[in-house]
């Protein structure tokens, strides 16, 4: 008895081709979705950081008091 660590290599007939084809754009889409998701929390990370570090007059310059400024540099980085 031999034992087959890989299954044999089959043929997809064209309803089986078009359903893959189907799922790995699915797939390409949700991968592309996440990493924008992923590049919009670091760029809420690194915004709000920022703004902790401004000084006082340059809140001011900006129509931000310090309150505000901790308030919104302490929300999570998935928080919008």
């Amino acid at each position: 008895m031999s034992v087959h660590f890989f299954p044999a290599a089959r043929q997809v007939g064209p309803a089986e081709g078009l359903r893959l084809a189907e799922a790995g754009r699915h797939l390409r889409i949700a991968a592309r979705l996440l990493l924008a998701a992923m590049g919009e929390a670091a760029r809420r990370h690194r915004t709000r950081r920022h703004l902790s570090a401004l000084e006082g007059h340059l809140l001011r310059d900006i129509g931000v008091t310090r309150m505000d400024a901790e308030f919104e540099a302490a929300k999570p980085f998935w928080a919008a």
